[in-house]
């Protein structure tokens, strides 16, 4: 019979913190890791487009000018920074529910 050694839960976490999705693939969650990693790509490449707007509009008033713009910039922004935190947390539970059938 094949045994599967724990996982460390120091590397689950850098791994989690390093690149969204990769600490749930390293405990061997790996379609949600890999659902992760792309919701979290889409994620940052339309926050960044947004950023990159608001930085480069010139003397021409713009949508990015707008209240609303700005207000979904930021939310966007605080959507993904709690979706990053919740995904470290979600593999470091990941991993102590591993580690806790591993005899």
């Amino acid at each position: 019979m094949l045994q599967s050694k724990k996982k460390s839960m120091a590397l689950t976490t850098i791994l989690a913190f390093l690149v969204v999705g990769v600490g749930h693939i390293y405990i061997g969650r790996t379609r949600r890791g890999i659902a992760l990693l792309i919701i979290g790509l889409v994620a940052d490449t339309l926050i960044s487009g947004m950023a990159f707007l608001m930085l480069s509009q010139g003397d021409t008033s713009s949508i990015t000018d707008s209240p609303s713009f700005v207000a979904v910039f930021v939310a966007a922004s605080i959507g993904s920074l709690v979706f990053f935190i919740w995904q470290i947390m979600d593999a470091r539970k990941g991993c102590r529910k591993y580690n806790s059938t591993i005899v």
